[in-house]
């Protein structure tokens, strides 16, 4: 592999041309060299996560029915609903310094939180790379701030064309405008300076399906040059009831990443599929057209047909999640797929104790038995990845009717 090309995939997305990824890597080396090292060696066995989703805010303003955070975070509110304490980033940001992981900050909704700029500036202070992931309805307010602060990438959800549209997502009146003015704004902040990078994720849904060309061209409108557009995450029944039997015999799988959608098998229907393939036939003439300097993540050779079905994912697809990554609650729990599972604490361990200890150790074993488990079904980290053939597992019929009813 070139050292172009092991540039252009710095991260997690073949988004960043090769000047961007350059840019990253002068403004963290190390992290830099451990992407390539597993991209060229892999990472199974790595003694540091090399991304950190750090949750800031427990609450969100938006009310989004794909979202699996927000049911996590609903079933978590039971028991915290406070932000992280600073305190908490503090420690986490000073053990993870010597490692250089990149951070990507969510929520909830991180704009809620109110020393967010803090964050950024620790991160930067210490070499590491910030990577926000946000519904943009706050974007104007604190444009200048991630600016300032050192924000490396922007990631803003948008799954409308227009303020209708873009209403379905959240149920938020005027969220499209303020996406709008939001982007304009950290761009007039921005000025000269080549950070934040900006980018816009669309998530394929029941609204969007039949015109996900109109938000490539709205996208593009606004001045975005780098779009993502993702398929909808979800479960099905048997997929939950398995993920549930799973549990209650291997003792692993907590939260799913994806949308438990009740009655559900295929999710779109035929004609909604067909709908959706000729919608991707127009955006493929954009692309290569009108808009050939939008560069777009999109999953062309996707078996959209098994994808949107009831079939569970065969053993050979393929996940770094729970090779590379945690996930720091609000809480203070780390955690692995998420909120899949519970490996520790940062109020009791240190993030290298945790990535190292019995918890995630069993469940790594657990994972190298199966491949893929349940609550993979439609997860964000297998969905790119995701095959389908007969080495696929058989969810056994008489569980599934004991667990869900």
């Amino acid at each position: 592999m070139t050292l172009s090309k092991r540039l252009s995939r710095f991260g997690n997305s073949g988004l960043l041309s090769a000047g961007d990824a350059f840019r990253l890597s002068l403004s963290s080396p190390k992290t830099l060299i451990g992407q390539v090292h597993d991209k060229v060696l892999g990472n199974a066995n790595l003694k540091f996560p090399r991304r950190i989703v750090l949750h800031l805010a427990n609450r969100c303003d938006f009310a989004c029915p794909m979202c699996s955070i927000g049911q996590a975070r609903a079933d978590r509110q039971r028991e915290s609903k406070s932000d992280t304490p600073f305190e908490i980033i503090e420690k986490l940001v000073r053990e993870a310094a010597p490692y250089r992981p990149y951070f990507e900050l969510t929520g909830g909704e991180p704009m809620l939180y109110a020393r967010l700029g803090d964050v950024i500036k620790l991160l930067s202070e210490h070499g590491m790379l910030s990577y926000i992931v946000t519904d943009g309805l706050k974007l104007k307010r604190r444009a200048a701030e991630l600016v300032e602060s050192g924000l490396k990438v922007l990631l803003i959800s948008m799954d409308g064309w227009e303020e209708e549209s873009q209403k379905q997502r959240g149920l938020v009146p005027g969220s499209f405008q303020a996406i709008v003015d939001g982007i304009q704004e950290v761009m007039r902040a921005r000025g000269k300076r080549k950070f934040p990078i900006i980018r816009i994720n669309t998530v394929t849904t029941k609204v969007n399906y039949h015109s996900l060309d109109k938000i490539a061209q709205a996208v593009y409108e606004m001045g975005v040059r780098r779009w993502m557009l993702s398929p909808y995450y979800f479960m099905t029944d048997a997929a939950m009831a398995a993920h549930r039997h799973f549990k209650l015999t291997t003792g692993i799988g907590d939260q799913v990443m994806q949308h438990h959608v009740p009655g559900t098998e295929s999710f779109f229907t035929p004609d909604e599929l067909a709908d959706m393939k000729r919608s991707l036939e127009r955006l493929r003439v954009l692309l290569d057209g009108p808009l050939h300097d939008l560069r777009a993540d999109v999953s062309w050779d996707m078996d959209l047909d098994s994808y949107y079905s009831p079939k569970p994912p065969s053993p050979r697809s393929v996940c770094n999640l729970p090779f590379d990554r945690v996930d720091i609650h609000t809480d203070g729990r780390i955690a692995v797929c998420g909120d899949g599972h519970t490996i520790g604490n940062m109020n009791s361990d240190s993030l290298a104790a945790a990535w190292q200890g019995e918890q995630y150790r069993r469940f790594r074993k657990v994972l190298d038995k199966h491949k893929v488990m349940p609550m993979c079904f439609r997860c964000c980290g297998i969905a790119n990845t995701v095959e389908f053939d007969q080495t696929a597992p058989e969810w056994p019929k008489s569980d599934l009717v004991s667990i869900t009813t």
